[in-house]
């Protein structure tokens, strides 16, 4: 027996006529989230989501990325020899609270560099960091930005007391190390804010 094709009237924008197989599925459309756009076609398997958040939280991440690496790189190389007779050389080693500011700007860097990959697959590929990885991140942020703020405070006050005797370019660089410590820490702020923000929103929302 032969089958027949049903031909149904066409109206702009309707479907294409009918076949044995039937009528061919819907054209799906992705909606694009609130404060951002969808890319569709990502070589990972899924859409890609461009949010203000997104953007804004890599942005805060690369400069701290770039600051942080700037002031240890700085508070590495200063190491000068005093100006007296003992030709003692100072280092930043030798004193707690540069020390400390160094260790902070290293945590700082590593951190950021971790969290900067996670924003970056979170905005191109299907990755979510809610859940128990939001917490982790706005409770670790939350400590880098007041531990990294306690030592350049601690080193700034020591600035004061060094720099009356000893080497003007020893001098120079750890004030210009310290003042990267508190600009890496205007950074870490609005991250801090940002994602506590997101795990308070998860909680109570």
């Amino acid at each position: 027996m032969a089958s027949h094709t049903v031909t149904m009237p066409q109206t702009p924008g309707s479907y294409p006529t009918a076949t044995p197989y039937g009528n061919p599925p819907p054209k799906q459309t992705t909606a694009a989230p609130a404060g951002g756009v969808y890319i569709a076609g990502s070589s990972l398997g899924s859409d890609r989501k461009f949010t203000k958040r997104s953007v804004a939280s890599l942005i805060f991440r690369l400069m701290q990325l770039i600051f942080s690496v700037i002031g240890l790189s700085i508070m590495a190389s200063a190491h000068d020899k005093r100006n007296d007779f003992t030709g003692h050389s100072l280092d930043y080693t030798d004193y707690k609270g540069y020390t400390w500011l160094m260790v902070m700007l290293i945590f700082v860097f590593v951190w950021s560099l971790i969290t900067l990959i996670l924003d970056a697959l979170e905005a191109c590929t299907s990755f979510s960091m809610g859940g128990i990885v939001a917490l982790i991140i706005a409770v670790v942020d939350l400590f880098l930005a007041f531990l990294v703020f306690g030592a350049a405070c601690s080193a700034a006050t020591l600035d004061t007391d060094v720099v009356g005797g000893g080497s003007g370019k020893f001098s120079s660089r750890v004030r210009a190390a310290t003042a990267f410590g508190f600009v890496t820490w205007l950074f870490l702020v609005p991250t801090m804010l940002l994602n506590t923000a997101i795990v308070i929103t998860e909680v109570f929302g």
